[in-house]
């Protein structure tokens, strides 16, 4: 089984879930309305099982999440050392493009007089 496999729930289990969460709906609605004030609003319609098999899946795609991080890091870390080796070229580059024009203007000097 892969990493971010989850097994399915099974239909019958989330039927009778369904069946005993009748009641506790109705009483969750009424609950619901009472704590509109607060702003607090509980979750109906699902069953603990519902709930812990999508804790699972979520701690899953967190850890997938986490190890993913690790790799953008490394990206940003070769692309910035990229661009100081790059800008390390062009520095060289210049002062030798420096040198070789003061050369030029020497040379330009002693011909000239």
């Amino acid at each position: 089984m892969n990493r971010l496999d989850v097994p399915p729930l099974e239909e019958t289990e989330a039927k009778d879930g369904a069946a005993k969460d009748g009641a506790a709906t109705a009483e969750a609605k009424t609950e619901a309305a009472k704590s509109a004030d607060d702003g607090y609003v509980p979750v109906t319609g699902r069953s603990r099982k519902d709930v812990e098999h999508m804790r699972e899946c979520e701690a899953l795609v967190s850890a997938k999440t986490a190890s993913d991080y690790e790799h953008v890091v490394l990206a940003y870390g070769v692309l910035w050392a990229l661009f100081a080796a790059y800008g390390m070229f062009l520095w060289r580059r210049s002062a030798q493009l420096r040198q070789d024009l003061e050369d030029v203007r020497r040379q330009v000097g002693r011909s000239g007089s």
